[in-house]
C-alpha cells in the first residue's frame, strides 16, 4: 500500500515548489511569462492555477472558469465584495478589464521559508472556496436583476458562516509572539 508523501520541508523558492508539485505527481509547467501553471478544475470545469515568487513572496491565482460579460460585471463586483466579506481568507478579485474573477492569495515567504504544509494548504483552500461559492457567481451572472436590486438582495441574503481552513497550522513559530502579547 502506497502511503502519501507527509509534508516536511521549507520552501524558499519556485524550484523548491516546482519539486514538492513533481514529489506528489502533481503535473505543471512553466508559466507564459514566470512562474508555474497546473491544471485544475472549478465545479468540474477545466482551468489553470497559476504559482509565482516574486520578492519572496508566494502568489497563487485559480482563475474561475466563468467569463463575466460587461454587462454582468456590476453584479459580479457586488458577488466579490460580499463573498470576500464572510471569507476567513478573502481573495476573490474581478478584472473587468479581461472579464475574468479569480481567487488569489499572496503570503510573505519568512526568513525559514514557507512551511510545506501551509503552501499545500493553500492550493487546498483557493480550490475549496472557489468550488463552493462558483454556483453563486453563475446564478448572479444569469441574474436580470439591477444593481441596486442585486445588493439589496445580497444584503438580506443569509450569509455563510466564517470558514477556517488553518486551524492545526502554526503560521508563527510557538517562541515567538504576535503583536499585543505583552511585547
Amino acid at each position: 500500500m502506497t502511503q502519501a508523501k507527509q509534508p516536511s520541508g521549507a520552501l524558499f523558492s519556485l524550484t523548491d515548489i516546482a519539486s514538492v508539485l513533481e514529489s506528489l505527481g502533481v503535473p505543471f509547467r512553466d508559466g507564459p511569462q514566470r512562474g508555474l501553471v497546473m491544471a485544475t478544475d472549478v465545479a468540474s470545469r477545466a482551468t489553470r492555477l497559476y504559482l509565482d515568487v516574486t520578492d519572496r513572496i508566494l502568489q497563487l491565482e485559480l482563475l474561475i472558469p466563468h467569463a463575466v460579460g460587461e454587462d454582468d460585471a456590476p453584479a459580479c463586483a457586488l458577488w466579490v465584495c460580499d463573498v470576500n466579506r464572510q471569507l476567513t481568507l478573502p481573495g476573490f478579485v474581478l478584472n473587468r478589464d479581461q472579464g475574468t474573477v479569480s481567487f488569489r492569495i499572496a503570503v510573505p515567504i519568512a526568513v525559514g521559508g514557507l512551511d510545506e504544509a501551509l503552501f499545500l494548504a493553500l492550493i487546498t483552500t483557493a480550490l475549496d472556496t472557489a468550488n463552493e461559492h462558483w454556483p453563486d457567481l453563475v446564478a448572479l451572472s444569469f441574474s436580470a436583476e439591477e444593481p441596486a436590486q442585486l445588493r439589496r438582495i445580497l444584503k438580506e441574503r443569509e450569509p455563510s458562516p466564517p470558514r477556517h481552513r488553518f486551524e492545526t497550522l502554526a503560521i508563527l513559530p510557538p517562541d515567538r509572539k504576535t503583536p499585543g502579547d505583552g511585547d
